[in-house]
């Protein structure tokens, strides 16, 4: 894949897989989110150093649609996650980076040993988790005090598969709680293995 016009096309490609919008892209390369729209839609072609940058985007130095996407995260200005099917974390973004940061204060709520409440609703995520088809959305709500006051923790989850391997990507931010909020069962959306956001599947580089 060594033409700029199809650099372009996976990026775009990649870009849809992901559930990922332009804006993201755009910070991740350092180019405005009309460029990356310019780009796709084949109106212009990407310099140089841009094919490159996108090329580490997409494929890093391993040929590895994984190692793009931990990359992504890593980058990313987002309270984002990527956790694997055994329950690691892969990656965080930014905001979750930096010492005292809300996940290291709040992140015991996801902890089903220090949270036992949690075990019964969770399932759903794990057995998604544990047999990816197709794309799992799901957003779930948890209810927790701090310093006298009530919180809740917003993961907002797509799960689907890595070649192969069922994998997290999760949205999540901690906030104080307006209502009456009680643990119930996720909230999931289903999209079939066919829709165009479905598993990522990254190209091989010529030579790699």
């Amino acid at each position: 894949m060594n033409q700029p016009h199809e650099v372009c096309v996976a990026l775009r490609s990649y870009r849809i897989k992901a559930r990922i919008k332009q804006e993201l892209i755009a910070r991740a390369l350092g180019v405005a989110q009309s460029q990356i729209s310019r780009w796709e839609s084949g109106r212009e072609i990407p310099r140089p150093h841009n094919i490159e940058a996108i090329r580490a985007l997409l494929w890093g130095d391993t040929n590895n649609p994984l190692q793009s996407l931990m990359f992504f995260v890593r980058t990313s200005e987002l309270p984002l996650v990527l956790v694997d099917n055994s329950g690691d974390l892969l990656a965080c973004g930014l905001p979750f980076q930096h010492p005292g940061n809300p996940l290291e204060q709040f992140g015991w709520v996801f902890d089903e040993d220090r949270n036992p409440a949690l075990a019964e609703v969770h399932r759903p995520y794990w057995d998604a988790l544990a047999d990816p088809r197709g794309i799992v959305g799901m957003e779930l709500r948890i209810p927790f005090e701090h310093q006298g006051r009530a919180w809740q923790a917003v993961s907002r989850k797509t799960i689907y598969a890595v070649e192969g391997r069922g994998i997290c990507l999760a949205d999540i931010r901690f906030v104080p709680q307006p209502d009456d909020v009680r643990l119930s069962r996720p909230v999931i959306r289903r999209l079939p293995a066919t829709h165009p956001a479905g598993a990522l599947s990254v190209p091989a580089r010529p030579g790699h």
